[in-house]
């Protein structure tokens, strides 16, 4: 855009005339007037910039002539004319310049107007941009975090699967020791029977109730221990997930971060309740020989020892790929997070609970059905 920077003359200024020119002007006649040659010079002279202005001074100028001998009666003298026609066409020229530099100028002004408004868009279009790409890299770094999340609950179910298949080999060997146990007590039935039928009756009913009640004994020290290895598997795994739960409470309450002290304290006395309920679990030693005599002492099993759960710097990076999962926990709730299986009673009133599945684990062994011919009655 090319500004012109033009002194305007209006049309309502005086124009200053030299003492000498003082022309006779007819009455009804308002401005000079001009000859043929003049006309031709100023038209020759604006014409190659203005054309359209040269035509209407042309116009103007043949008018004038053709009225001012039937006004005046003489014609103007060719100094004069030519004169006012320099001052009219320089008068004419600068009204021209200026309607034609303010209507540029307005145009102009729109165009920054314009300009403006599509640099605003731009401005707009550019935040939208950067928003939408924040947005994107907060979805891939969820997208991310939620893929290392499930390889870790993958990883944690390959451990649970391992745990479950040595529980069944644990089983499958109880079974065979049961099978073995009975088919031996049979056998030895089954020889007092042939020896004396009648001298030995006595002895063969009570070394039947006596292996009878001992294989009893020994079965049910197998379901107790059954129940205890599952309560200490779920109390196991139940104070990790709170030790981690308040690990990182204390590391959020570093970082700045506001935490629920109810939920935290909640969270410190469900662990002190777990390890007190984990120092009452008595896991029975596996009788040596089912035929001896002397009575099974329960003791105390060391590994039901869950204080090692405390945090450690191995892990600490372990445990940091389950912050997305137990986030939600740590801002609102009740501590619903951390499931507890049912049976959380004393080990011998209810059924074992798988601490993988959640569902009860049936019992080891039934107990013998007693014989008919069992259930003589001794003389």
């Amino acid at each position: 855009m090319v500004k012109l920077n033009l002194d305007v003359v209006d049309s309502d200024e005086e124009l200053e005339l030299p003492e000498w020119f003082e022309p006779e002007m007819p009455r009804g006649l308002a401005r000079p007037l001009m000859t043929s040659s003049s006309t031709s010079e100023v038209e020759e002279s604006i014409s190659p910039k203005f054309p359209r202005l040269a035509s209407n001074l042309s116009d103007a100028c043949e008018a004038d002539l053709t009225s001012y001998p039937r006004l005046c009666g003489s014609p103007p003298s060719d100094t004069d004319v030519r004169f006012a026609m320099s001052a009219i066409s320089m008068l004419a020229g600068y009204n021209f310049l200026s309607d034609a530099w303010y209507t540029s100028d307005q145009k102009n002004r729109k165009l920054n107007t314009q300009n403006g408004e599509l640099v605003a868009k731009s401005n707009w279009s550019l935040e939208v941009r950067c928003k939408a790409e924040q947005v994107v890299v907060k979805f891939k770094d969820l997208l991310d975090h939620s893929q290392r999340m499930n390889n870790d609950l993958v990883a944690e179910q390959d451990v649970l699967n391992s745990k479950v298949a040595n529980l069944t080999s644990v089983l499958a060997e109880a079974k065979e020791m049961k099978r073995k146990e009975v088919s031996r007590v049979e056998g030895e039935v089954a020889e007092l029977k042939n020896s004396s039928k009648d001298a030995v009756a006595r002895a063969v009913g009570e070394a039947k109730k006596k292996a009878r009640e001992k294989l009893r004994r020994s079965l049910e020290i197998m379901e107790e221990r059954s129940r205890a290895q599952t309560e200490v598997d779920r109390l196991a795994s139940l104070p990790s997930q709170v030790v981690r739960a308040i690990r990182r409470m204390k590391k959020a309450a570093k970082d700045g971060v506001p935490i629920d002290a109810a939920k935290k304290e909640k969270l410190e006395a469900r662990l002190a309740g777990y390890t007190a309920e984990a120092k009452k679990i008595v896991l029975p030693p596996l009788p040596e020989d089912p035929c001896d005599d002397e009575g099974i002492k329960p003791v105390r099993n060391l590994a039901l020892d869950i204080s090692s759960t405390e945090s450690s710097d191995n892990e600490a990076a372990t445990d940091e790929a389950q912050d997305g999962t137990d986030q939600l926990g740590l801002q609102g709730g009740e501590g619903e997070d951390i499931a507890e299986p049912a049976g959380t009673g004393e080990p011998d009133a209810t059924d074992a609970v798988n601490a993988a599945t959640g569902e009860p684990i049936a019992p080891l062994f039934s107990h013998p059905e007693a014989n008919a011919e069992d259930q003589e009655t001794v003389p």
